[in-house]
């Protein structure tokens, strides 16, 4: 029996819908921004759209729509969900509420056809369209209880694919765009509450054209509705008989429409699925529709949703790409495509089509490579954890130890000075822009190595203190740069280590075994305190000063392995903690991140011990250790900008705070969040010691060296999760990595519509990364020639390539190209037969047109094979084998230097030999039971392989049979999107229903002879569709023992753009954390008052379940965003009951929140 935590790691990004209207104040115009389950409202303030709120609904919104009710001057938002919940929401009071809700049918019915909501605001009703044959008419007035009534109407029309209301009409009137048997046209039907069904309408229209995917109500005075289709615009006014076509030409595939007024004309505008928008001008003569004019203005990403929000400003919400905001007139307020400039842009990571966990050098943590896109353009995005140092410029400067970042004869606190120590002198260079020169300061000791330096003292009174082994000195560094102060102690015996606290000029050193206070008084170094121990310390730091001053000093030792906490200027200790440790503690450091005060200790082994400080009592508590590496670590306080997002909601905020950089063979940072400590790695590599550097052109600087060379570089935002994007302008399906050659395969594919770029936005602009490749080549056609056909409606020419990149910096090093009837469909990296180098193998299949129909007769396997010498560009791609199959290779993957392919309904399994003939692939063996493979996975020696409608089926081959042997099956049918091994007898699938299912093997067999039964044990609905699951960390893992997850999670991708984690959790956590969920639910309530239970709640089209076995860790990490006392008293009521109900637990409100705070770690 397995539990599982599920929680948002990255939130969805594709726009599903957007609308616009004054939703916040009669007088605003106001952008809602819809993303799966959550809504965005923004403000146009200027030419800017400032983020007003974010609302996170537990449902998915199918369908909504803005409207002003009836006496009112605000828009109102109505909503429908998936699982059939109608909903009116306003703005009021700064927030979002609720004034209606209703819950009106079963889900499964609306799945199969699209939820659409129109507004009437002529009679002040709704229209929704629900599931097949059935239309609601809704009504709602304020006042009283806001009842919303509804009255269910039958349709006769079979699936509808559009529908509008009739402006103008005595009584509410709807336009309904269907298809059946015989193609599509268009129905209208008049509403009347007093019968049940829909009367015939004053007009119908047969024969629309077959690809007609939208309708749109013309207002007066012209009237009528527009038709979009895939090769024209169609105006219709049945009452006058007018009926004029606006033809697409070379364009084809409408995607979605809206309207706007620029007075004292009407536009309308829409979008294809390659991105193009188009503007629909009516030419009118007498309020009269004479003719229709079509024009393609630009290019962008394929638009979900176009809203004008006035002043030029039209927004592009995408679910296929980025999405945009525009400005599209010129300074005459005409819109001209010549003058369109992008103001904003809104980055989306979906559709996530596959994706790749890649192991960081040294770490137990992964970063993700995702492919996202459609065939009108695409990209790689690489999602990592922590931070990355971007590397500006470097200088060649070997035999460094240690550096400094300084402030030297500057009007600010800008650093220009870098502070250089070697074994037996240091240097001070001086640097501005991109020159760095040697200067010399006379204050400063060259002759020696230097143990430390910092700026003391205000701008105008700014001063250096650099101590090394004989002295401390305080040199002038806003004149002349001389001497003022210098100190030397008395003994002859050289100072070891310092340390300087820069705000308030209090410095510490370690001669030997002895701890001297020094402070400036009146521009001169005095010693304040000194204190002798029995062993000789081994570090130190003052850095701690809440009211300018520190008052604490920390102190560890080579010999007795602990820490001690002194008071200044007394020099008593305060406290003395062992570190019950066999290494010795080789950096210290007290700092406040947030709230708590923490001590940070480096140890000698590579582990970061970290102690809660209780100021009051001056008492070391909570210790927790993390092993951050494998060297000796070294700790230095950094300040930055620090991101954070409120878990599975998109709302972000972003402040500068400090947080500390952890130095050892591998670096890595700790930030706080709502009080509790968070881990990032860092992307740098072999560096001896860092410096953080503020300097006029670079706010978040750092200066850094590899013992070899200086180099300056600038620090990403803290953030939990960082997404670079790599531009392809096609459209990646697979992708695979070869860890040999440092390079990742990809297959992609782009639609060329003969006009290359021509049309893109200037900025959106970019020629296609295959044909960008450092080499280049074409692949040896196949025997089969496209037929050409008349009426061919694929005008679009899809051109197919193999890309091979480098697996460091993403340059395209390799084009392999196909020609237009072949589409890469496959792609794996694997190690065959006795070949030592890796190879990848591509699958291919061949468009044959037959009967005006594209259909797949045939397809290929290409084994390939790269080479290239350490990381230069130039290599080389051998082709060393080609098989034909008889049909589309859905997968590859590698089993035991095997081949395993899906074709069809079949399972194939190949062998690869070679000699020096040639190479060629021989079938092994063969499995057919399947209605249509999708997906296989493979553990050992199992095989799983995933069914589009016939779930699961685990199967083992041995060596020398001619068959596979089946070692499970699952018999309940299930509509599969992913799957994934959690391990050998436990399964995570994802369906078409957005649904989870976590199944395992029974240990029951059905038939003698046959599989073990695999049954569903949880049930989970996650409301977005997955295409990818993979297992990995993508995160530092820094647990504490208590809650660390059963195995290695799982990690999800989305066409939404979403990633996400699935974790094995104890049966004890579950109860725990299952328990602490309710409450936060009933403390809580969501946002239009959604149950959770019938949200998280398994359906599909032949079963509901409750959700069981999962513990949704959205609801849990958004909690712990509250305030520490709110939090605190939550789970300690948690606790009590927890304690109750079950005598053997022994729980703390502490414990809980360690619990659930250990477990948000996870991502």
């Amino acid at each position: 029996m397995s539990y599982n935590y599920v929680v948002t790691a990255h939130p969805s990004t594709a726009v599903t819908l957007a609308l616009s209207g004054n939703f916040t104040s009669s007088d605003s115009v106001d952008l809602l921004m819809f993303k799966t389950n959550r809504f965005e409202v923004f403000t146009v303030c200027g030419d800017k759209l400032n983020l007003r709120q974010t609302v996170k609904l537990h449902a998915r919104i199918a369908a909504a729509t803005l409207f002003v009710a009836e006496g009112e001057d605000k828009s109102c938002l109505a909503i429908a969900t998936l699982k059939n919940e109608f909903l009116i929401l306003e703005y009021a009071d700064d927030q979002v509420r609720t004034i209606g809700k209703k819950i009106y049918g079963e889900y499964s019915t609306s799945f199969y056809s699209p939820m659409i909501l129109i507004w009437d605001p002529t009679h002040y009703v709704f229209g929704l369209s629900f599931c097949e044959a059935k239309f609601r008419l809704i009504k709602w007035r304020r006042g009283g209880d806001n009842e919303i009534t509804m009255n269910s109407f039958m349709i006769s029309e079979d699936s509808v694919v559009d529908m509008t209301f009739l402006p103008c009409c005595q009584k509410p009137t709807i336009a309904m765009l269907h298809c059946d048997n015989f193609g599509r046209r268009i129905q209208t039907h008049v509403v009347d509450d007093n019968v049940q069904e829909l009367q015939e309408g004053p007009w119908k229209k047969d024969g629309v054209e077959p690809e007609a995917v939208s309708i749109l109500a013309i207002p007066p005075p012209e009237l009528g509705v527009l038709v979009l289709s895939t090769e024209s615009v169609i105006y219709l006014n049945e009452t006058t008989g007018c009926h004029y076509v606006g033809p697409l030409n070379q364009y084809r595939a409408p995607y979605t429409s809206s309207i706007f007024v620029i007075e004292p004309r009407r536009f309308y505008m829409f979008g294809d699925v390659l991105g193009h928008i188009f503007l629909v001008t009516l030419n009118c003569m007498d309020d009269r529709c004479t003719g229709i004019d079509v024009e393609c203005l630009f290019k962008a990403s394929a638009p979900e949703s176009i809203c004008y929000l006035g002043n030029g400003l039209l927004f592009i919400g995408s679910r296929l790409g980025d999405s945009y905001l525009l400005n599209i007139m010129d300074d005459t307020n005409t819109i001209n495509p010549e003058c369109v400039k992008i103001i904003e842009e809104f980055s989306n990571l979906g559709p996530i089509v596959d994706m790749l966990l890649v192991d960081l050098e040294y770490q137990e943590q992964k970063q993700i490579v995702v492919c996202t896109g459609h065939p009108g353009g695409g990209s790689l995005h690489v999602v990592s954890s922590g931070i990355c140092v971007k590397e500006l410029f470097q200088a060649k400067l070997p035999g460094v130890l240690a550096l400094w970042a300084l402030s030297y004869l500057t009007e600010n606190s800008a650093n220009n000075l870098c502070l250089v120590s070697f074994m037996k002198h240091t240097k001070t260079l001086l640097f501005k822009e991109d020159e760095i020169d040697e200067i010399e300061i006379a204050g400063i000791e060259v002759d020696d190595r230097t143990h430390c330096a910092a700026n003391v003292g205000d701008i105008k009174n700014n001063k250096i203190v650099q101590v090394t082994p004989g002295c401390v000195r305080l040199v002038d560094a806003s004149s002349d740069g001389h001497l003022i102060s210098c100190w030397e102690g008395k003994s002859d015996d050289p100072i070891n280590m310092a340390a300087c606290n820069s705000s308030s000029g209090q410095i510490v050193l370690a001669v030997r075994n002895k701890l001297v206070y020094l402070v400036i008084s009146d521009d001169q170094l005095q010693e304040a305190g000194s204190s002798c121990f029995d062993s000789e310390i081994s570090c130190l730091d003052i850095s701690f000063a809440p009211n300018g001053s520190s008052e604490i000093a920390c102190v560890s030792f080579w010999i007795d392995i602990c820490v001690l906490l002194i008071h200044l200027p007394t020099m008593t200790v305060l406290k003395k903690q062992q570190l019950d440790s066999e290494f010795m503690a080789r950096s210290v450091l007290l700092a406040r991140l947030q709230d708590t005060l923490n001590l940070f200790v480096g140890m000698g082994d590579g582990n970061l011990i970290i102690y809660d400080v209780d100021e009051k009592n001056c008492e070391l508590l909570n210790r927790w250790s993390v092993s951050v590496g494998r060297c000796p670590v070294s700790l230095k306080v950094f300040r930055s900008k620090i991101i954070e997002t409120v878990q599975g909601s998109g709302v972000s905020t972003c402040k500068n705070a400090n947080y500390i950089m952890v130095c050892s063979d591998r670096y890595s940072v700790v930030y706080a969040n709502n009080d509790k400590l968070l881990f990032s790695s860092v992307n740098i590599r072999d560096i001896l010691c860092i410096s953080p550097l503020n300097s006029e052109a670079y706010e978040q600087g750092c200066v850094f060296t590899n013992g070899e060379m200086l180099s300056f570089g600038v620090l990403d935002n803290v953030q939990r999760l960082h997404v670079r994007r790599v531009p392809l302008a096609e459209f990646p399906r697979r992708i695979a990595q070869q860890v040999e050659t440092s390079t990742y395969g990809v297959i992609t594919v782009r639609c060329d519509d003969g006009y290359g770029s021509k049309g893109y936005l200037s900025e959106l602009e970019m020629v296609p990364a295959s044909e960008m490749a450092f080499q280049q080549c074409k692949a040896a056609p196949n025997a089969h020639e496209r037929l050409s056909t008349k009426n061919d409606f694929y005008s679009y020419r899809k051109i197919s390539s193999f890309l091979i990149l480098d697996r460091h910096n993403f340059d395209v090093l390799y084009s392999y190209s196909f020609g237009t009837d072949e589409e890469c469909c496959a792609l794996t990296s694997c190690h065959l037969g006795d070949k030592k180098n890796p190879l990848y193998v591509v699958g291919t299949a061949f468009n044959i047109v037959e009967n005006d129909c594209a259909v797949v007769v045939q397809g290929r396997l290409l084994v390939l094979e790269y080479s290239r010498q350490d990381s230069c560009k130039e290599g080389s791609l051998s082709l060393l084998c080609c098989n034909y199959v008889n049909g589309t290779p859905e997968a590859i993957i590698e089993y035991h230097r095997k081949l395993l392919v899906l074709v069809k309904e079949n399972l194939w399994l190949y062998e690869f030999k070679a000699d020096e003939e040639g190479a060629e692939l021989i079938q092994l063996a063969s499995y057919t039971s399947f209605v249509s493979l999708l997906f296989v996975k493979v553990r050992g020696d199992l095989i799983m392989c995933g069914d589009l409608q016939h779930s699961i089926t685990i199967l083992r081959h041995e060596d020398g049979s001619s068959e596979f042997n089946l070692v499970a099956k699952d018999y309940y049918p299930k509509w599969l999107t992913a799957i994934a091994f959690v391990n050998d007898r436990e399964y995570l699938l994802a369906d078409t229903f957005f649904n989870f299912c976590y199944s395992e093997c029974s240990g029951k067999r059905p038939v003698p002879d046959g599989g073990e039964l695999i049954k569903a044990s949880g049930y989970f609905h996650l409301g977005e569709f997955v295409n990818c699951i993979e297992r990995g960390w993508i995160v530092l893992q820094n647990f504490k023992a208590l809650c660390k997850p059963l195995s290695p999670p799982m990690v999800y991708g989305t066409a939404e753009g979403s990633l996400g984690v699935v974790c094995q959790i104890s049966a004890e956590h579950f109860k725990i954390l299952d328990t602490l969920q309710k409450r936060i639910i009933r403390m809580l309530p969501s946002a239009g008052g959604l149950n959770h239970g019938r949200w998280r709640a398994f359906e599909s089209c032949s079963m509901r379940h409750a959700v069981e076995r999962f513990v949704d860790g959205d609801i849990i990490e958004s909690f712990l965003t509250f305030p520490k006392d709110v939090v605190a008293k939550l789970f300690a009521d948690v606790a009590r009951q927890l304690n109750v109900d079950n005598p053997s637990f022994s729980l703390s409100g502490a414990k809980v929140l360690e619990i659930a705070e250990d477990l948000s770690k996870v991502h």
